[in-house]
């Protein structure tokens, strides 16, 4: 999803955004679900958790290559 990627937008509101998208998605879900009428467009919730894993792992990562970083500059 384009927001991951978005440099304008910090972690956090990456955060946000995809987990407000992610919850708007499960309520559309649930409410297919209890007999309201499907709309047209294809459900997203896989996508938006799929984006949310991407940016949790690339935070992961960062931390890591920073971490590491640090780590030799003390061993030096």
């Amino acid at each position: 999803m384009d927001v991951v990627a978005d440099p304008l937008l910090n972690v956090e509101e990456k955060r946000s955004i995809l987990r407000n998208w992610a919850w708007n998605e499960y309520l559309v879900d649930l409410a297919t679900g209890e007999g309201m009428p499907e709309n047209e467009r294809p459900a997203r919730l896989d996508e938006v958790g799929l984006a949310l894993l991407a940016l949790e792992r690339g935070i992961a990562a960062a931390n890591l290559a920073v971490s590491t970083a640090e780590k030799r500059r003390n061993a030096a």
